[in-house]
């Protein structure tokens, strides 16, 4: 189901249609509609879902994507460059149980794609350093997308440590490069040291402590968590603590 509002979004309302599944990821299409993708825990002939409305969201039109279904704890993100190819999404290329259409090529695959002047055409590109050791297959679960100023595109996720963020750039998804399904030296931290740590805090709203932590400038250049990160429950008894070991 989709909400919508109008002025300032003080209002909202039921667009009354539904899509074939639950977690569609929507956005604006370039013929003033609403295109809706993938749909948990649903597929026509093993394919993920398209939802295409041109009435506000009141009924829509369905038809299949060339992508295999998705199952539990999987949403797909769509994201609308400002270059072109003017469309862009993640997706994973088949369910948790390996169901997937014979067409798909792909496997247990995270795959960008990019969608070519309104033409149903994909450039299908493999996501290094998605393997998920939650699930024990590659995975980003729910994911969510942006575009940044400089034209780099950031993808976040659910189901990968909370160190593992994406940063792609347009032109590796439009070249021949590839990379393995899990890279290893993705996931291992570059940095050899953190210089300038600096405490932070969070606090409850009668201004007790709920959480204190330090981060500094890592010599590769990210901002990293170092030493001790403590929560606490309101009225200032210890309910958790980790520590991060310095490094040389």
């Amino acid at each position: 189901m989709l909400w919508a509002t109008s002025g300032r979004r003080r209002d909202w309302h039921d667009t009354l249609g539904r899509t074939f599944g639950r977690h569609t990821s929507f956005r604006a299409a370039q013929d003033g509609g609403i295109l809706g993708m993938g749909g948990k825990n649903s597929n026509i002939d093993k394919f993920m879902p398209r939802a295409i409305s041109h009435d506000g969201g009141k009924t829509y039109e369905m038809s299949k994507t060339p992508f295999s279904q998705l199952n539990s704890g999987q949403r797909p993100s769509l994201l609308r460059l400002r270059e072109r190819p003017a469309f862009h999404g993640w997706r994973l290329s088949a369910s948790k149980n390996g169901t997937k259409p014979d067409s798909d090529q792909g496997g247990w695959l995270l795959r960008g794609a990019l969608r070519r002047r309104g033409k149903r055409t994909w450039r299908i590109k493999r996501l290094p350093g998605a393997f998920s050791q939650h699930r024990g297959w590659p995975s980003v679960g729910y994911s969510v997308a942006r575009q940044a100023p400089n034209g780099l595109i950031h993808l976040i996720n659910h189901a990968q440590p909370s160190r593992a963020a994406f940063r792609v750039e347009r032109a590796w998804i439009l070249s021949d490069a590839t990379f393995a399904d899990n890279d290893a030296t993705m996931e291992r931290s570059a940095a050899t040291k953190v210089a300038a740590a600096q405490p932070h805090t969070e606090n409850f709203a009668d201004g007790t402590p709920h959480i204190t932590w330090s981060s500094g400038l890592g010599d590769d250049g990210r901002v990293l968590l170092h030493g001790t990160e403590t929560w606490f429950y309101p009225g200032g008894s210890k309910q958790r603590e980790a520590n991060l070991p310095p490094r040389a």
